[in-house]
């Protein structure tokens, strides 16, 4: 339980899921406004690789595609942000900036997800936490998805089978 990786969205059991477990990882790339790859790493791994990770993760970025096929996709819960120019569709109206403000978050972060569901693309619904302080003192640490829509990159997603913290 505390040694067991999660590499793919696929690899997360359906139990958990629908338990609402709690992961922690780091968030490695920012897709879109409302989405990023996570990965797992469990708490005994995290002791483990305290001093390794840093390296470990600019070694599998540098690998690309293939890193990206180690991570956990993982949509943002009860938000909807603008969607960025990709497989060949017009992005919308501050979609990039969206995008910016999530990838400074996020990206390198420790951060914790509480898993929902998964949508249609096979991506995990999450509700996602990053600290805003090294220490983990109490109030330390923030839901992702209300600071996006409170700074304006996003709206309340209200379509059918809304997730919410």
């Amino acid at each position: 339980r505390g040694w067991r990786r999660y590499p793919t969205a696929g690899d997360v059991p359906a139990s958990l899921i629908q338990s609402g477990r709690r992961l922690r990882g780091f968030a490695v790339s920012v897709g879109d406004g409302d989405n990023f790859r996570f990965y797992h790493l469990p708490w005994l791994r995290r002791a483990v690789y305290a001093v390794l990770l840093p390296r470990r993760i600019a070694r599998l970025r540098r690998m690309g595609r293939p890193f990206a096929a180690r991570t956990i996709h993982i949509r943002l819960a009860g938000v909807d942000a603008p969607e960025c120019a990709h497989f060949g569709m017009p992005g919308q109206k501050y979609g990039p900036a969206a995008r910016v403000w999530l990838r400074r978050r996020l990206r390198g972060q420790v951060v914790e997800v509480k898993l929902h569901s998964r949508d249609q693309y096979q991506r995990i619904v999450a509700s996602t936490y990053a600290r805003t302080w090294w220490w983990p003192l109490p109030g330390s640490r923030r839901n992702v998805s209300a600071e996006l829509a409170r700074a304006g990159y996003a709206v309340v997603y209200r379509g059918g089978g809304a997730q919410y913290a």
